[in-house]
């Protein structure tokens, strides 16, 4: 991600507008100092300070004209809209128009008094933060890594790359790229000796578990491609980690001690029971032209077998040509037409597919369960009214791809039977273990292939979300593309003082 300037200059912004406010009323409005305070304290926690010019500015300008009430109110005012952004994001889930269909959140009873309290000077900026900051496990890991980030900053240490870059491998004595490349990775989380100037272990070992969550080729070598990575601009990744910090605010402090996190950005999905992290897979999501919301939903049950409904805008944009200039895919694909009418199934030869547009579509397309079907074998329902939902695939081949943004919006599980045993586990339903679930499934014979419907005991919160950055177990950051331009959407909405 290009780096955004006012994403790394607010200590610059906030020294400019303290100075300034408090050479003209600091000594007779003690209010201007908790503002300083709080602006301090809230960079900490990745605030872009940028985004409160304008308001500083009327600030100041009341203040010069002596209009104390009026200052007082909008200093009141500026506070009420840090506290709100710090808990619930600078740009809020309601936002971003057509990518995220989440309930923006709104401060809570507490942290509106706790807010109250600190304009009337009875509460510090270090406890209204504490009162306000997220919880979440995403949130928290961020924050910690954009501190490091901010600490380099502060220290004055030089954070440019030498002219040269060597490829570190067996046999490299260039000890200025050795230690650079120590710096970056220790940056990140991949723990190694900073201090030494020569190729050991714990580098080549760090190297690689960096190479492996980048998806690059993990041999230990850093080469042009994984340095091309791993020497992003500085300023852009502290933007990059602003951002998804300021995203993770709109995730509940407790995600639930069992959940289902899908990262859309990283097309990977993560299971947790009893807060460990039980599974770590592929995904498959939505592509470019049918990006796969921001969502957060629950899961009550799965289906062995599914039938698949087709959507309408798939049947119109995907399937009407081709059985326009072929009707027999239609039984090559295994799939009935129904009319909506009589609710009858109808012969696909007999059917004008030309005459079938968005304002006529009298017929539903149903793909029958198993082999081919393009849900695969099981289907996990969601509860949204989108027609999202998670499910296996009958192109698991599509897995061995870097990029995996290929879904018409669902999104497709590498290992769909590994999770239905490890998610029935988790309930003591020990019944579905993956060998059992292939049984019902792929290893039956086409005339048994019928659809099960299987109860959980209890939901599974589900989260479809979207993080460019992101911190794994280990304490790693993994970088990843902003491929659904939300990020660079949200730098534009920050931006708008």
């Amino acid at each position: 991600m290009k780096a955004k300037n006012f994403l790394t200059t607010g200590l610059v912004l906030l020294a400019t507008f303290s100075s300034v406010v408090k050479a003209q009323v600091a000594a007779t409005d003690p209010l201007i100092n908790q503002v300083s305070h709080l602006l301090i304290e809230t960079n900490k926690q990745g605030l872009v300070k940028a985004k409160y010019a304008s308001a500083e500015t009327r600030l100041a300008d009341l203040i010069k004209a002596g209009r104390s009430d009026e200052a007082r109110k909008q200093m009141s005012d500026l506070i009420s809209k840090i506290a709100s952004d710090l808990a619930t994001g600078q740009v809020k889930a309601d936002d971003l128009k057509n990518r995220s269909i989440v309930t923006a959140k709104k401060l809570q009873k507490a942290q509106l008094e706790a807010v109250n309290q600190y304009v009337n000077g009875t509460l510090s900026a270090q406890d209204l933060v504490n009162t306000l900051k997220p919880l979440n496990s995403h949130y928290t890991a961020l924050v910690s890594v954009l501190q490091r980030y901010q600490d380099v900053l502060r220290s004055g240490q030089s954070t440019a790359a030498p002219a040269q870059l060597a490829t570190i491998k067996a046999g490299v004595t260039d000890k200025s790229s050795i230690l650079y490349a120590r710096f970056r990775l220790d940056l990140l989380g991949y723990s190694n000796d900073t201090t030494k100037d020569t190729l050991t272990d714990d580098l080549t070992q760090a190297i690689t578990d960096f190479q492996k969550n980048e998806k690059l080729t993990a041999d230990g070598v850093l080469g042009s491609g994984s340095w091309k990575v791993l020497n992003q601009d500085f300023a852009g990744q502290i933007s990059q980690l602003r951002i998804s910090i300021d995203r993770s605010r709109w995730l509940p402090d407790n995600l639930g001690a069992t959940h289902v996190f899908v990262n859309l950005a990283r097309q990977q999905l993560q299971l947790y029971v009893n807060s460990e992290l039980s599974m770590d897979f592929k995904t498959i999501n939505g592509k470019l032209e049918r990006k796969t919301p921001i969502l957060f939903d629950s899961m009550t049950h799965f289906i062995l077998n599914p039938t698949w409904t087709v959507p309408q805008n798939i049947l119109l944009e995907d399937k009407v040509p081709m059985f326009t200039t072929n009707p027999q895919k239609v039984l090559d694909l295994r799939m009935k037409v129904i009319d909506d009418l009589t609710d009858k199934e109808v012969d696909p030869f007999s059917v004008d597919w030309s005459k079938v547009t968005e304002n006529n579509i009298p017929y539903t397309l149903v793909q029958k369960p198993g082999k081919g079907n393009a849900l695969g074998f099981i289907k996990f329902p969601l509860t949204n009214p989108y027609s999202i939902y998670l499910h296996d695939t009958d192109s698991r081949n599509l897995f061995a791809k870097n990029d995996r943004m290929l879904s018409s919006g669902c999104v497709r599980l590498e290992k769909p039977f590994e999770f239905a045993e490890k998610v029935t586990q988790s309930m003591n339903m020990m019944n579905w273990s993956a060998d059992t679930l292939k049984d019902a499934t792929e290893n039956l014979s086409p005339e048994a292939e019928t659809s099960t419907r299987v109860k959980l005991v209890k939901s599974i919160p589900v989260y479809l979300f979207y993080l460019t950055a992101d911190v794994n177990e280990k304490g790693q950051v993994i970088l990843s593309n902003d491929n659904y331009g939300i990020d660079a959407t949200t730098y534009d909405i920050i931006s708008q003082k």
